[in-house]
C-alpha cells in the first residue's frame, strides 16, 4: 500500500460548515442574528434558552429556510505538474426546513419548550477536466453533502419582569459524505484514486442564557454554549486506486481499502461559545450590537479541531403600523476551523405581518407570517488537487489550499401562532 494514500484516508474527513451558516426562526432571518438579548420566541431554545421566558404566551413556530443559489468559484481546482492549472465554478440549490418549535407556558415564572433546529446544510459537486504539458488529460471531482439538526428542550424561568434564565438540553445529529474522483492517463500509463467517505456523529449539548433589562431601554443577553459531547460516531473510509507498480512500470497495479472508525468513550465535539449582546429599545422597536467568541477546540469528532475566531453582528427592527414590522442586520460568518473553509459576510432584511384575533372567552391568537432576504459573501481556501507527471517512477496525488469565492442568496420564509 502506497504510504501517502494512507495518510489520505486518515485525514479525512476534512472541516466543513460555517456556525451560522443558515438563520434559525424569524427574528434571526430579519436582523442577521444579532438577536441575543432580544429573542423572545422557540428559536431562543437555540441562541439563548432565557430567550423561551421572553414571551407572554404558548406559541408554535416554523420557518423555511430556501436558497435561491450558493455559487463556489475555486481559482485552481486541479493542477498540473508544470505549474498549469484550471478552476472550476458551480450553483449549489438548497432548500431545507430551518425550524420547528413549541412554547408552553406553565405558570407565570416557568417556561418550557421543544424545538427541532438545522443550522447547517450543504451539498456541492466540483468537476474541473485539466490538459496538461506532457499530453495528460486528467479529470477531477469534489463532493461534500452535510446536515446538521439539533433537537431538544428548554426550561425558562422569568426571575423578575426584566430578568429571565434558562438552559437548554439538545441531542446533535451530524451526517456528512465526501467524495474525491482523480483520474489521468498518458499512453499505457494510467493513475486514478477514489475516495468515499460516510460520517455520522451522535452528540449532546448544553446551551445556558440569560436576559436581563437593567434599564428601561436597555436589553443585555448571554449565552454560554458547551462542547458537544460525542455519544457514538462512525466515520467510513473507502478508496480504490489504479497506478503503475512500482516493480514493473509496465504493469498497472490496484489497491482498495475501506476503514471504519468509531469514538472510545466520551469525547468532545462541537462549537463551544459564547454569544453577547446588547439591545436599545425604542417606542417602536430596537437596535442591537451581538458578538459571538468562536473557542479553541482540539475536537475528535466531523468538525475537527477549532481556533479562536470572533463574530461581529448588528441588526434593527422597526413597528411600520401595529400589525407590520421591518427589520434589517449586518453579520460577519468567519470560519473557526483550523483547516480549510471560507469566511462570510453579508446582510439580511425582512418583512413581518401580525394578525390579532379575540376570541369570545377573552383570550387573543396572534399570527406572524414573515418573509426575509439574506445576501452572502465569502472568500477563503478549499482543497484542490495537485496531479503528477506520469513519467515520475511513483506517482501520488496532493492536495493543496486553493482560492474559493462563494455568494449565497436565500429566502426564508416563517410562521407563528401565539395564544
Amino acid at each position: 500500500m502506497a504510504p501517502w494514500l494512507l495518510s489520505l484516508l486518515c485525514a479525512l474527513p476534512a472541516a466543513a460548515g460555517n456556525d451560522d451558516g443558515v438563520p434559525v426562526g424569524i427574528e434571526a432571518a430579519q436582523s442577521g442574528g444579532a438577536i441575543t438579548a432580544t429573542i423572545s420566541a422557540g428559536a431562543a431554545g437555540f441562541y439563548n434558552p432565557a430567550g423561551v421566558a421572553g414571551g407572554s404566551s404558548n406559541s408554535v413556530d416554523v420557518s423555511a429556510n430556501a436558497y435561491g443559489l450558493r455559487l463556489y468559484r475555486v481559482e485552481q481546482l486541479v493542477t498540473g505538474p508544470e505549474g498549469e492549472h484550471q478552476g472550476e465554478r458551480v450553483v449549489d440549490w438548497v432548500i431545507a426546513p430551518t425550524l420547528l418549535s413549541y412554547v408552553r407556558k406553565l405558570s407565570p415564572r416557568w417556561y418550557a419548550s421543544f424545538g427541532l433546529f438545522v443550522p447547517k446544510t450543504t451539498d456541492y459537486i466540483l468537476q474541473s477536466t485539466l490538459n496538461t504539458v506532457e499530453g495528460a488529460r486528467w479529470f477531477v471531482t469534489r463532493a461534500e453533502r452535510s446536515n446538521e439538526y439539533y433537537a431538544g428542550g428548554t426550561a425558562a424561568l422569568r426571575i423578575t419582569p426584566t430578568l429571565r434564565i434558562g438552559l437548554s438540553l439538545l441531542g446533535v445529529y451530524t451526517a456528512q459524505a465526501y467524495g474525491l474522483t482523480e483520474a489521468g492517463g498518458l499512453d499505457q500509463r494510467t493513475l486514478s484514486l477514489i475516495v468515499q467517505t460516510s460520517a455520522k456523529s451522535y452528540e449532546l449539548t448544553m446551551r445556558a442564557g440569560v436576559q436581563w433589562e437593567p434599564l428601561p431601554k436597555l436589553a443585555i443577553g448571554l449565552s454560554v454554549y458547551a462542547p458537544n459531547v460525542i455519544a457514538a460516531q462512525r466515520i467510513v473510509v473507502g478508496a480504490a486506486f489504479t497506478g503503475p507498480s512500482i516493480s514493473d512500470p509496465e504493469r498497472q497495479n490496484f489497491e482498495i481499502i475501506q476503514e471504519t472508525r468509531r469514538n472510545e468513550g466520551r469525547v468532545l465535539g462541537g462549537a463551544p461559545g459564547v454569544r453577547l449582546g446588547a439591545a436599545y429599545r425604542h417606542a417602536r422597536g430596537w437596535l442591537a450590537l451581538d458578538g459571538t467568541l468562536n473557542l479553541p477546540l482540539h475536537a475528535a469528532s466531523l468538525v475537527g479541531a477549532r481556533q479562536t475566531e470572533f463574530n461581529l453582528r448588528a441588526g434593527m427592527s422597526q413597528d411600520l403600523t401595529a400589525s407590520w414590522r421591518l427589520g434589517a442586520g449586518l453579520f460577519t460568518d468567519r470560519n473557526a476551523s483550523r483547516e480549510d473553509g471560507i469566511d462570510y459576510y453579508g446582510l439580511t432584511f425582512g418583512a413581518s405581518n401580525t394578525r390579532q384575533y379575540d376570541l369570545r372567552d377573552g383570550g387573543v391568537v396572534r399570527f406572524v407570517t414573515s418573509i426575509s432576504a439574506r445576501y452572502a459573501y465569502g472568500r477563503g481556501t478549499l482543497s484542490g488537487s495537485l496531479v503528477p507527471s506520469l513519467n515520475s517512477a511513483t506517482p501520488e496525488f496532493v492536495d493543496y489550499p486553493t482560492e474559493a469565492v462563494s455568494q449565497e442568496l436565500s429566502v426564508s420564509i416563517g410562521s407563528g401562532v401565539s395564544f
